[in-house]
């Protein structure tokens, strides 16, 4: 199994944080090919073309793709964490204001270190 990642593998995570998820699933038995070479430009039925013209064979093929965080609370004067995401509690509410709720998933703090 190939993963491409087109750029940083989760880049919302700390270097160490990255580098433990990495080492995982190359332990998992994943091939993990980032950068910006490699984009995948082509899908076809039994391949993936990358920028950089390599082709991965492959019997099947899962795209997915990332998302950017809106400014929108930021330019507000919201509340936002380093990403610019909003501060909300458990239940999604703004911690500035309860009558602003977020959509999306709250990212859970973790108390332990990658290593």
């Amino acid at each position: 199994m190939t993963l491409v990642c087109g750029g940083t593998l989760n880049p919302s995570l700390h270097t160490r944080g990255r580098r433990s998820a990495a080492k995982r699933l190359v332990k998992l038995g994943m091939t993990v090919i980032g950068g910006l070479d490699a984009k995948a430009t082509a899908v076809f039925r039994d391949a993936v073309r990358l920028a950089n013209g390599l082709e991965l064979p492959g019997a099947v093929t899962v795209r997915t793709v990332g998302f950017d965080v809106s400014d929108l609370a930021a330019r507000s004067g919201l509340s936002t964490d380093a990403m610019g995401r909003l501060l909300t509690d458990e239940t999604l509410t703004s911690m500035d204001d309860e009558r602003i709720l977020a959509a999306g998933t709250r990212q859970r703090r973790r108390t332990s270190r990658c290593a």
